[in-house]
């Protein structure tokens, strides 16, 4: 069982290069039944701080160019789940880090019950099968429209992942000019 991780919390993914195949998945309650959807997002940040707009990986782009991150989602009545797999092996020489960041749709007219949306964020280890952390929280889905989860970068011999978890009203582009100095190409 993997730890309950907290914003700025980092995490050993890997012990060494070999095991790097991983899952990242948000599960979100579906307590307001079609008023608003989370989509998940794995952006590959080059070391000169270049995104390539094929390397952004979503729900209209299931894989980057190398096929090094693949998304999948699920949807059911009560719960919904966006995945995010991984495969380090297959990053290209220049990716500086991944960035797991997460953007909420909503009608906000409709919904009039309390506001906040329960999520869990986990990652699992692929080739063990064993979960290596998960975050649960809320978020308000009546101000905030982003929600950065974290980043997956390499440090010396091993791959960590620096839990964020930090809400913005900005969007998604926003937000990658402003905290990570990124040019979309």
């Amino acid at each position: 069982m993997g730890i309950e991780v907290v914003s700025g919390q980092k995490v050993i993914l890997t012990k060494s290069l070999d095991s790097v195949r991983f899952t990242f998945k948000m599960e979100v309650k579906n307590k307001f039944k079609g008023l608003f959807d989370m989509d998940l997002f794995a952006i590959n940040i080059e070391k000169n701080a270049v995104v390539g707009k094929e390397n952004i990986v979503y729900y209209n782009n299931v894989k980057d160019v190398q096929k090094s991150i693949l998304y999948s989602e699920t949807y059911g009545y009560e719960l919904f789940e966006k995945k995010i797999d991984l495969d380090i092996k297959l990053l290209p020489d220049t990716t500086d880090k991944i960035v797991i960041i997460s953007t909420l749709y909503r009608n906000l007219s409709q919904i009039d019950k309390d506001k906040d949306i329960e999520f869990t964020f986990s990652a699992t280890n692929k080739i063990t099968n064993t979960m290596v952390f998960k975050l649960s929280d809320k978020i308000s889905i009546s101000e905030k429209e982003t929600l950065v989860l974290g980043e997956i970068y390499k440090y010396k011999d091993t791959w960590r992942f620096n839990t964020i978890n930090n809400c913005s009203d900005k969007s998604l582009l926003d937000l990658l000019n402003n905290i990570y100095n990124a040019k979309i190409y």
